[in-house]
């Protein structure tokens, strides 16, 4: 799969809807071999074949839209530079260690340590949450960055695809949705649930 394509189509296809761009940055710099080999040094995940590629053309993009009609949509596509996931990779576990001894609603702290040491962000939203590579597996989770606030109901460590590929192939089909759909329907057992309402209205929305 060329990812780098499917995100410049996807980005293209944005442009010429009715969707408003809010921002977009392409670095075409690229990551060079070095970086690629320190990330994966520090953060045990060896890049796969098309995140190579794909790193390799774009060092970091952020994409923004949004979309009003009778309702409110919102997409985001932050992914961030290798280096920056592993600077927010430390970030994630200050962040235990400055809240843990105020989470009173967490019941059992040291799992959720145990489940975060192993998260690094690849895409980010401006809530604080982020999609993060599990290095245990590879596959993509949520980080929830209310984890300490409200740990009865918050979604971390909640499967959004199998791999960073499976990622890109279905959320680019809904334009890179923000929206916080991940707390929906549109959410199965294997990650992102195309069929899910959201998605359908959305989509039937812009017309799509």
């Amino acid at each position: 799969m060329d990812l780098k394509s499917l995100i410049s189509d996807t980005a293209e296809k944005i442009k010429s809807s009715n969707l408003t761009i809010e921002k977009l940055e392409l670095n075409l710099n690229g990551t060079g071999v070095e970086i690629r080999n320190v990330f994966e040094a520090q953060s045990g995940i060896s890049l796969n074949e098309e995140m190579t590629e794909l790193y390799s053309s774009f060092s970091d993009i952020d994409l923004q839209w949004s979309f009003k009609s009778d309702k409110s949509y919102y997409g985001a596509f932050t992914m961030i530079p290798l280096l920056k996931s592993l600077e927010l990779h430390k970030n994630i576990i200050q962040n235990y260690y400055d809240a843990v001894e105020y989470a009173e609603d967490c019941q059992n702290p040291e799992s959720v340590l145990k489940e975060i040491e192993n998260y690094y962000p690849m895409f980010t939203f401006n809530n604080g949450n982020a999609f993060c590579i599990d290095k245990r597996n590879c596959s993509i989770i949520l980080y929830d960055h209310s984890v300490f606030e409200f740990y009865d109901s918050n979604s971390n460590g909640k499967l959004i695809a199998t791999d960073f590929t499976s990622l890109i192939e279905k959320w680019s089909k809904v334009l890179f949705m923000e929206q916080f759909w991940w707390y929906s329907d549109c959410m199965g057992s294997d990650g992102i649930n195309l069929s899910g309402q959201m998605f359908t209205n959305f989509l039937n929305e812009v017309k799509l």
